[in-house]
């Protein structure tokens, strides 16, 4: 999510109808999508020396697992980030989650993808995720598996597309 303030990301939601609350509706789903032609450095100088400030409170053994095990997997998806409208972050209240509300959001980016002739991108290691994006249209562009070193845990790493009506030609 810090990625997503040094990009300059759009906030997506999806909103409804709950009298409990006032106004009656409240925000059930939320994306953070970065445009298409925006990179997770940004362009400033002052992105450029924020995202330097906060991997430095990173621990050192996150920095070389990541090097070792999570940076090579977006090699696979080259410059797939920067030529999408790519979601980096989808979220649904408890209270909301199966009730289709991240299902319309997504549609909704879809068809804003469709009108600016590019494709929807992400990447996920949520399984039950996975099932909702494949739900929605996406598709696989790399799958790989993470290695956590500690005696156990790996996930599935998958980069993921949903063309939306893009085509190569575009």
């Amino acid at each position: 999510m810090v990625q997503c303030t040094a990009i300059d990301c759009e906030l997506w939601v999806t909103r409804v109808k709950d009298d409990s609350v006032a106004g009656g509706t409240t925000i059930a789903s939320v994306a953070c999508v970065s445009p298409s032609g925006k990179t997770t450095v940004g362009d400033s100088l002052r992105e450029y020396y924020m995202m330097e400030k906060l991997n430095k409170t990173i621990p050192e053994s996150v920095h070389r697992w990541a090097s070792k095990h999570l940076h090579p997997h977006y090699k696979h998806g080259g410059d797939f980030n920067e030529k999408s409208l790519f979601i980096q972050a989808l979220a649904t209240s408890p209270k909301y989650q199966r009730g289709g509300s991240a299902t319309a959001l997504l549609s909704r980016l879809e068809e804003s993808a469709k009108q600016k002739g590019v494709r929807l991108g992400l990447d996920t290691t949520n399984p039950s995720a996975a099932k909702l994006f494949e739900k929605t249209g996406f598709r696989d562009i790399y799958s790989g598996t993470l290695d956590f070193e500690d005696g156990g845990d790996k996930a599935c790493h998958r980069i993921m597309s949903n063309d939306s009506g893009w085509t190569a030609s575009k």
